[in-house]
């Protein structure tokens, strides 16, 4: 049975852990409905935007030695190694604005989802149940696929060097998480069709700033998550999560055909 953590960090938000922690019992059985994963211990920890930054270069900090034990570096690798966990907080602290939460996870892959509800109250998520409950099933998603892929590959490599833009695994991630808010949100909170949320979406381009490329992939990836499973069915499609073999190529994000060919045929291959 899963068992869900939501906790307040920051002194003052009491009343918001314990709508998240409400709505996340609710939205559980039908998210692993949905995807066809298992859940995990969930635990979301509500931060201030410094202890945030702080904590998130601590799991880089982490990941680096973990992915570096055993390896001969070269001085500039060291250098570059003990520098970045500090560009990757000031980064956090002073971008980290959106809606977005940030996932991190234990040595023992235990997966983390870090929040900040200063940035929720201030585009006003807070008072919006279903907007809400998008971003607590794509954290249930998220560490659905954190437990799934014994955290191998998500949410974060630790190498220090820039996250490569290109990688198709962050977009894969975020459009499995979305596709499932998509799935699971209308059951428990329809929408009203006389509301116009056009204002709403001004603001965030305003706050997040021009993520016009990142949106795009992101819906790339959602468009294929729905595409696959709608093809190969959920349990085929999952086998991503433990056989890297399977993950898409950023190309076959952008046309699920190419996967879905090249999953056929090294299924018949067997």
């Amino acid at each position: 049975m899963t068992t869900l953590s939501v906790v307040d960090e920051t002194g003052s938000n009491d009343l918001l852990a314990q709508t998240m922690n409400e709505i996340l019992h609710t939205a559980t059985p039908y998210v692993e409905k949905a995807t066809g994963l298992t859940l995990p211990d969930i635990n979301v920890r509500l931060m201030d935007r410094g202890a945030a930054a702080k904590q998130f270069a601590l799991f880089v900090a982490q990941r680096i030695q973990r992915d570096t034990s055993g390896i001969d570096l070269t001085s500039e690798d060291v250098q570059r190694a003990a520098v970045y966990p500090g560009q990757v907080e000031w980064v956090t602290y002073v971008r980290w604005r959106s809606t977005e939460a940030l996932h991190i996870t234990t040595d023992t892959g235990r997966p983390s989802t870090l929040i900040m509800p200063e940035s929720l109250e201030h585009q006003k998520v807070t008072r919006d149940r279903r907007r809400l409950c998008a971003l607590m099933v794509e954290t249930l998603a998220t560490q659905a696929q954190v437990a799934a892929c014994q955290a191998r590959f998500l949410p974060y490599r630790g190498w220090p060097v820039p996250p490569d833009p290109d990688d198709p695994i962050p977009h894969l991630s975020a459009g499995h998480a979305k596709w499932a808010s998509e799935q699971v949100c209308p059951l428990l909170y329809p929408a009203d069709p006389k509301r116009r949320r056009w204002h709403r979406r001004i603001a965030r381009a305003l706050l997040v700033g021009d993520a016009d490329q990142r949106r795009r992939r992101q819906r790339y990836a959602t468009e294929f998550v729905d595409q696959a499973i709608g093809a190969v069915g959920l349990t085929a499609f999952n086998r991503m999560w433990a056989q890297p073999e399977f993950l898409p190529t950023l190309e076959e994000l952008r046309g699920p055909v190419l996967w879905i060919r090249r999953y056929e045929a090294v299924r018949f291959s067997v």
